[in-house]
């Protein structure tokens, strides 16, 4: 019989994985599936890093239930531990950005649908440091409202109590000023910025942009996006509004596809890795890993019948 890892993130996206677990307990029964189930609690060590360890290569299925922040801790795990499994995500935050871009429904009957009517996908991982992102790892402005948020808030509000957390930080992300250097092979640089993200995603922060419309998770690259510091309100709202529409004709933004790229700064910047704070750094080198991770995801994605 197969073998299915279950992990249930209990407090995202309003308590899904409470209100939903029989459901998707039962879907992976009747798909044949003997099946292990843990709660991830980090407050009680059980973290997705307590619970994934090199013996979790016997399963045949890792299924987890929870917002991004629980995905990236979930891979981030079966990578540092080599397991190469696929994965059966259960979207149940706030903004459920990458779901989004891998077209997986937030209906738990859907999502177990997609073991027989989906695509079990590879894409692109990114390295960052010594640790690993999905689908983005950004710094400056407005970067730490996903992981600042408390959670009862964003279970009340959704996705407005990040609109608001956002609109009450405006104020310090306009005074605020990164001195730094970027360098890759398609673009070096250096100065003031204001925000600065790679990404592998068509939403960021629950908002799809025209500027990603391009984005392939299996071309190999990234996109990093460099935000340059504006001076007064009006530079603000015009960057917000070439963000808004796809025009790159503010030259304050410049976005660039790569492989790999460095980042220096003049002190210790933090970083969110898929909503998830990623720690401070002076250096950060980030690579992308082609096709390292396997999902079930919807049908537009490509498909991988290994």
């Amino acid at each position: 019989m197969k073998k299915a890892l279950v992990l249930l993130n209990p407090s995202a996206g309003n308590n899904y994985g409470r209100r939903n677990a029989y459901k998707i307990l039962e879907k992976l029964a009747v798909e044949g599936y003997e099946i292990t189930v843990y709660p991830i609690l980090p407050s009680k060590k059980l973290g997705a890093e307590d619970l994934i360890t090199k013996k979790t290569e016997r399963y045949d299925l890792i299924a987890c239930c929870g917002g991004d922040g629980t995905l990236h801790h979930v891979i981030n795990a079966l990578v540092k531990n080599d397991v190469h499994k696929p994965i059966l995500y259960y979207p149940a935050g706030t903004t459920n950005d990458f779901a989004k871009t891998l077209n997986i429904p937030n209906e738990a009957d859907k999502v177990s649908s997609l073991l027989t009517e989906g695509d079990l996908f590879r894409f692109d991982l990114g390295q960052f440091n010594e640790d690993y992102f999905d689908y983005i790892a950004a710094f400056g402005a407005f970067t730490d409202v996903a992981y600042s948020t408390d959670q009862n808030v964003k279970n009340l509000l959704g996705y407005s109590a990040y609109l608001l957390q956002t609109l009450g930080t405006a104020g310090d992300a306009l005074s605020s000023k990164i001195r730094m250097s970027v360098k890759s092979k398609e673009y070096s640089g250096k100065g003031e910025y204001l925000y600065g993200s790679v990404s592998n995603s068509y939403s960021l922060a629950g908002i799809k942009t025209p500027l990603l419309s391009t984005v392939n998770l299996t071309d190999g690259v990234f996109e990093v996006a460099l935000v340059k510091a504006p001076n007064n309100i009006a530079d603000l709202l015009s960057i917000i509004h070439s963000i808004s529409t796809g025009e790159l004709d503010d030259e304050h933004i410049k976005i660039f596809r790569t492989k790999e790229v460095s980042f220096s700064f003049e002190e210790e910047i933090p970083w969110t890795l898929d909503g998830e704070f990623g720690g401070a750094f002076k250096e950060v080198d980030i690579k992308v890993l082609p096709k390292a991770v396997r999902i079930y995801a919807g049908k537009k994605q490509d498909s991988d019948p290994k």
